[in-house]
């Protein structure tokens, strides 16, 4: 969502401002790879009209989930805020010269009441209904290391920034990115001694967030210079030569390159030909929507283009939440997208154990190639959770996480990596990749329960070695999720 810029100018005592018009527009808002809205926008309500008003500075504006607050004046006070809105109105703009603008996100928001001709500014403006099927991104973001470990905010500022410096810029075993020809680079899978979309679109995701620019671009570059194919979708596996090995799609490289690419845009504006992020990532979702990547009847993504059966990690209720406020051509289509995966959580994951297969039919029952709980499936708990903690719309979600933190308990603090869906262990190596993930459930559990996850996360060493890209880049978004540093740009 984005907030309405200040307004600036000064000058003589306004004259009683307009009323805002009604808001009518739409806005717009692991382990190995095998190959391969809802109705029209609710009007809003009219912002009231600013009372008079001495010049001055133009109000800078407030924020609110409803009505504006009252802008504050410049050398005088400013006029009163515009009328309460829809019921999850964007955020209110500031008042100022031409009155105050309405957020973004979701329907356009009603003008606000006009400040004086050219003088005192008005509140926030009158805030505009809601677009069905786009909810707005959240207000404040949960620090778990503050709120369950009582963590400092800079100790954990350094912690982050301690494993992204380690990850992206160490020397030796350390780093897991690496700059390639003048102006690019990838993340570098070590085991397999290849390049992956999940861990390119990974790294441009830990970038945006911690607005690193020149890394994300130079992730973007290689990525639609080497791996971008003539579909339009991205080759999955390339060689540290930028050579391509496979031309297969694994879906969930392109949610994160769409993903970021439009927290990119929002975040640092857009700029021209690949580099215009929000124009690249609308491109690459409505092929994602409507050319096999998602099953058009069950609204569910696919292994790989036109597969026919998932991978439970692939879904990510929280991502098409923002799509849907994002790329208005496929609204509908994307709020759909987030019901019908957070459906099928309940459906694949075993009763007993909270764990869920690598790959599943879309009943959500275990595919006969990957019916265990291995690598992918470590990211399922990151993914509900994360939609839990950004929107809280499944109370499903809270149960779960109770069940499936209980069955890690049961299995002492150091776990293995590989089970069956009932719980067998089939390969007890502890991975710090899975704590990491696992930490993410402090985010549905009480304190006392919280604690111990999030404990060992922040007691594991940043990972290097043989097996640091994908512990490491696991550990990066999970650092990025439980320290309140992951946020929705849309």
């Amino acid at each position: 969502m984005t907030s309405g810029t200040a307004g600036t100018g000064s000058g003589a005592a306004g004259t009683v401002g307009t009323a805002g018009a009604s808001g009518t527009s739409a806005g717009s808002g692991g382990g190995d790879r095998a190959g391969a809205g809802g109705a029209a926008a609710g009007v809003g309500d009219a912002g009231a009209g600013g009372s008079i008003g001495p010049g001055g500075t133009g109000g800078a504006g407030g924020s609110g989930a409803t009505a504006g607050t009252t802008g504050t004046g410049g050398s005088g006070p400013a006029g009163v805020g515009g009328a309460t809105g829809g019921a999850t109105a964007g955020r209110g703009g500031a008042g100022g010269n031409s009155g105050g603008r309405g957020g973004t996100s979701g329907a356009t928001a009603g003008s606000g009441g006009r400040g004086g001709a050219t003088g005192g500014g008005g509140g926030t403006g009158g805030a505009g209904g809601s677009v069905a099927g786009c909810r707005p991104a959240p207000a404040t973001y949960r620090n778990l290391f503050t709120e369950v470990l009582g963590k400092s905010a800079t100790d954990v500022d350094a912690k982050v920034n301690a494993a992204f410096q380690q990850l992206f810029h160490g020397s030796g075993d350390q780093p897991i990115y690496y700059e390639f020809m003048t102006d690019e680079a990838y993340l570098l899978d070590v085991v397999h001694n290849d390049v992956r979309s999940e861990g390119v679109s990974y790294g441009m995701m830990v970038a945006v967030q911690l607005d690193k620019k020149t890394e994300f671009d130079r992730l973007w570059r290689f990525a639609v210079k080497r791996m971008r194919q003539s579909s339009g979708f991205f080759a999955w596996q390339l060689n540290p030569q930028g050579g391509v090995i496979s031309t297969g799609s694994a879906p969930d490289g392109e949610e994160y390159f769409a993903t970021a690419l439009m927290f990119a845009s929002k975040r640092w504006g857009d700029g021209t030909g690949d580099l215009a992020y929000g124009a690249q990532a609308r491109t690459l979702l409505d092929k994602v929507a409507n050319n096999g990547m998602f099953d058009r009847n069950s609204k569910l993504v696919l292994f790989g283009v036109n597969a026919g059966y998932t991978d439970p990690s692939y879904m990510l209720p929280a991502f098409y939440e923002a799509w849907a406020c994002f790329d208005s051509k496929n609204r509908s289509f994307w709020g759909g997208a987030a019901t019908a995966a957070r459906a099928f959580f309940p459906k694949t994951v075993n009763a007993t154990t909270g764990l869920a297969p690598d790959q599943a039919q879309l009943s959500g029952a275990p595919y006969s190639g990957h019916p265990d709980f291995d690598a992918d499936a470590w990211r399922v708990v990151q993914n509900i959770m994360m939609d839990h903690h950004f929107f809280d719309v499944d109370p499903w979600q809270v149960t779960w996480a109770a069940k499936h933190a209980a069955f890690w308990k049961s299995q002492g603090p150091s776990y293995g990596e590989q089970y069956t869906l009932a719980g067998m262990v089939e390969d007890p190596d502890h991975q710090s990749g899975l704590v990491a993930m696992n930490a993410t459930l402090g985010f549905a559990l009480p304190t006392a329960d919280a604690t111990p996850f999030l404990q060992e996360l922040w007691d594991t060493p940043i990972p290097s070695g043989q097996q640091r890209y994908y512990n490491g880049a696991l550990y990066l978004l999970a650092l990025l999720h439980v320290s309140g540093q992951f946020h929705l740009w849309y």
